[in-house]
């Protein structure tokens, strides 16, 4: 869903207010964050979960860190020393909630006037 010619950001337009958008990748928040929090996008909040790649290592062998438990970003856009971003056995899902609709409106349609005989 990101890419696409310039209309990536889409799915944000069509999503009701306090609407969520999922995002499942590989892609880990340096690459992704850029794409989520621009100006045409403005969410209420984006909480990231990493799972490992199912029959992955980690996945097999989990750590102490309850798995539904969202991971915190630090300011370099980085999760910490316990993820090492440049492994391919994380997915990272992104839940964007969707806080207004002021970028984003259509003009609505002028109302006709009935015609006078």
């Amino acid at each position: 869903m990101l890419g696409g010619g310039g209309n990536w950001w889409t799915f944000f337009r069509v999503l009701k207010v306090g609407g969520l958008y999922i995002l499942i990748t590989y892609g880990d928040p340096r690459t992704r964050m850029p794409w989520l929090k621009t100006p045409l996008t403005p969410w209420k909040s984006i909480i990231v979960h990493v799972f490992p790649r199912p029959g992955s290592p980690k996945a097999l062998n989990p750590g102490p860190r309850p798995i539904l438990e969202p991971v915190y970003m630090l300011p370099d856009l980085t999760l910490g020393p316990q993820f090492n971003l440049d492994d391919p056995d994380w997915h990272y899902i992104y839940v964007c909630k969707k806080e207004t609709e002021d970028l984003t409106k259509a003009p609505q349609p002028r109302k006709k006037k009935p015609l006078k005989a």
